[in-house]
């Protein structure tokens, strides 16, 4: 079986310095010949078992690979222990594909998620619980946007949620000044069709680091975030510029010699 250099078995003991009992737990792996993970029972005894789209691809559902692997999740599903008392059902989550272009005649063209499938099987009988479907900005002029999630719909009951990403660089660079540090701006808004009520949520991410630099919830409560060179927090300030401004500040010191203690 493919198990070179991955593991098989993964077994953690506990056991009291004075005393003989030990207590132990066994995970199990199981791998394909690519070394994708195809099984794994947890110590409860739960499962996960995994399929992937061959080389080829699947029609519709997967286009064929464009660097030779067999990499791509088709169907997860995770089973659980079924005793006397009790049968919880079994859960299967199914994955579609679809390519999206390169930035250059170099790289090579990649799979995204297009559909995601969750269904329930109880006592062999299968039903659709939720299916997810995923746009994305396909514009390979655009390398900041390209590739990045346009919007999502989950439908559940019947009902559908939808989720639309819009994308930002900031802050701009002003004239005659050194330019800031950049950040993505991400607006995720959510709404429903069972309303009109909507949620929107604005992050701003350092693109230097991938650190945030301040979050807005869709009460409208900003957190403005200040990190030292160790990427530490160093200040936390809760509506930055307006009257009710407060700043929580943070400090550290390292140990410097044997027996120092850290301290924050």
């Amino acid at each position: 079986l493919p198990y070179c250099q991955l593991p098989k078995n993964v077994i953690t003991r506990w056991r009291l310095d004075d005393e003989a009992l030990i207590r132990s737990e066994t995970v199990y792996n199981e791998y394909d010949n690519q070394g994708n993970l195809t099984l794994l029972k947890q110590a409860n005894g739960l499962t996960e078992t995994s399929t992937y789209y061959p080389v080829t691809g699947d029609g519709d559902d997967c286009p064929p690979d464009p660097t030779g692997f067999i990499r791509h999740l088709k169907n997860k599903t995770i089973t659980p222990v079924t005793t006397a008392l009790h049968r919880a059902p079994s859960l299967s989550t199914t994955y579609k594909y679809k390519t999206l272009a390169p930035f250059d005649s170099v790289s090579h063209a990649w799979h995204v998620v297009d559909t995601e499938l969750l269904q329930e099987e109880v006592e062999g009988v299968s039903g659709i619980l939720q299916s997810t479907q995923y746009h994305y900005i396909d514009d390979v002029a655009d390398n900041l946007r390209h590739g990045r999630v346009a919007s999502d719909v989950v439908t559940l009951n019947g009902h559908s949620l939808t989720t639309s990403y819009q994308y930002d660089l900031g802050p701009a660079p002003t004239p005659g000044k050194a330019p800031a540090c950049e950040y993505l701006s991400t607006v995720v808004v959510v709404s429903s069709d069972l309303d009109a009520h909507t949620k929107s949520v604005t992050n701003e991410t350092s693109l230097f680091n991938g650190q945030a630099l301040l979050t807005r919830d869709d009460n409208g409560v900003e957190i403005r975030y200040v990190y030292d060179a160790l990427q530490r927090v160093v200040s936390e300030t809760v509506a930055p510029g307006k009257v009710s401004e407060a700043t929580r500040q943070y400090s550290y010191v390292l140990c410097a010699q044997a027996g120092d203690q850290a301290t924050q």
